[in-house]
Order: structure tokens, then sequence, then C-alpha cells
């Protein structure tokens, strides 16, 4: 076989892999006809302006009231011991190794205290961005997947969840993992 023709055959089965999971996708596991992505680009940006502005104004103002014992503590202060160590690969809590949950959000934390100084506000700015990004990113794969409507009521519903937003003010690993 010639060297073009392998070539040629490559360039195919690397083509028909990318197509794949989008094929598995609407074709095997959700059946149907394609979603309704309808909807011009400005009502687009119109939605998710919407969203952000209506999640940050939840999420993000009054984040400095005092820390929650123990947990909230807990994590704000081994991401403070980062600072102060220096040591940005291996986490400790009062000097002892913390190996009991993986270091991204700490490390995350550290550098919200970079920017904005050791504080309550600071250590809650990292849950509230994840909990703000978990809205955009519903509606943005929402109305791929569903159409832009449902898209925007499902990311909607999230926003308005009582639960979802106070758990999203509180330093917790669990937004970042989300």
């Amino acid at each position: 076989m010639s060297e073009s023709g392998t070539l040629h055959r490559c360039r195919l089965l690397a083509k028909r892999f990318r197509e794949w999971p989008s094929r598995l996708w609407s074709e095997r596991l959700f059946p149907g006809p394609p979603p309704d992505t309808c909807g011009s680009r400005r009502s687009f940006w119109l939605c998710l302006a919407t969203l952000t502005l209506l999640a940050g104004g939840m999420l993000f103002p009054n984040r400095s009231f005092p820390l929650f014992e123990p947990d909230e503590g807990r994590r704000a202060e081994i991401s403070r011991e980062i600072l102060a160590n220096g040591d940005w690969v291996m986490c400790t809590l009062h000097n002892q190794p913390y190996y009991d949950k993986p270091p991204l959000f700490h490390w995350l934390v550290a550098v919200s205290f970079c920017y904005f100084g050791t504080n309550e506000a600071a250590a809650r700015f990292v849950p509230a961005l994840a909990a703000l990004l978990t809205v955009l990113t519903t509606f943005v794969l929402g109305r791929r997947l569903i159409g832009q409507r449902g898209a925007f009521l499902g990311a909607l519903a999230l926003v308005l969840m009582g639960g979802y937003v106070v758990a999203g003010r509180i330093v917790d690993i669990d937004r970042t993992l989300t």
C-alpha cells in the first residue's frame, strides 16, 4: 500500500473517531429530532447576561460574615497555611500534613487570598465563582442538548434554588467538584 493511501486511511479513521461521541449521543443514547437551537446570537448573549447578573447578584455580595466552624474554618486555614509556608505541594492543617481532600480547591482559595487578602470574602470567592460557572455551563450545554428555552429555564431554576445559592456561598469543595 502506498504511503498516501495509508495517510488517507489514517485521516479517515481519525475523522470517524472524532465524530463517534456525537453520533453515540444523538443516534444511540438519545435518538430523536435534533434540539431546537434556533434563537439569534443576540438572544443567546441576552440569556447568558441575564443568568450571569442574577447568579452573580445572589452569590457574590456580602460574603464577609464569620466562617462557620469546623468545616469552613478548616478549609480556609489550610489555604492560609499554603500561603504562609509557601509549600504548594503538601497541604497542612496546624502544620500537620492534610491528605483528606484533593488540593485543587485549597490552591484556588490560596490564590484568592493572594489577590483579595486573607479574609472571609476571599475564602468564599472560589465556591461562589464555581457556582456561577455551573449555572452558565448548565445553560450552554443545555442549549446544545435541548434548545435555548429549556436550557434557560433549567439554569434559571438552578439559580433560584435557595439551597444552591446558600451552598455556593460556603467554603466547601463541592461546588468546585461540580
